[in-house]
């Protein structure tokens, strides 16, 4: 929709999305973090009371502490550094994309050793970031996968 109408406002109804009030605070900070342009929490001085929606609502005092906590942040803060490393990155894999290493030393395709030893590694940093370690494995052992198709393809050409 932004690519389509980029100055119109985007807002979340975590209320009506959670149906829940203790599902409100976390999808309001969820609705930040994903860049929308703003909130609609209900809100009921007793909202067991509440004539609808009863279960999705909060206190006004309890939004002000939900807003009070939230953590807006930029959507394209300036970081160089980041950039600096983005490139990098890409330079690298530019390299890899483009270099016959194994071939050219005459090395097997698969490096068992080191094949674990990234599995090991990107697991554990994935984990410290917040991601399942399944899913770290995942993406490691399809990309491992897809390049040691390639290699042999490659080889088998020579």
């Amino acid at each position: 929709m932004r690519r389509r109408i980029p100055n119109l406002p985007i807002f979340c109804d975590p209320s009506h999305i959670g149906g829940v009030r203790e599902l409100i605070a976390p999808l309001c900070q969820q609705a930040m973090d994903l860049g929308f342009d703003g909130l609609m929490v209900e809100s009921h001085c007793t909202p067991d009371c509440a004539w609808s929606d009863a279960k999705q609502q909060v206190t006004p005092d309890v939004l002000d502490f939900i807003l009070s906590k939230l953590v807006v942040r930029e959507l394209a803060p300036t970081t160089e550094s980041l950039e600096t490393l983005r490139r990098h990155i890409d330079e690298i894999d530019n390299n890899l994309m483009e270099r016959q290493y194994k071939l050219e030393h005459n090395m097997t395709v698969v490096q068992t050793r080191r094949y674990n030893e990234i599995l090991d590694k990107r697991g554990a940093q994935g984990v410290l970031c917040g991601m399942a370690p399944e899913f770290v494995k995942s993406v490691f052992e399809d990309i491992h996968e897809e390049s040691v198709r390639q290699q042999i393809e490659l080889m088998n050409k020579k």
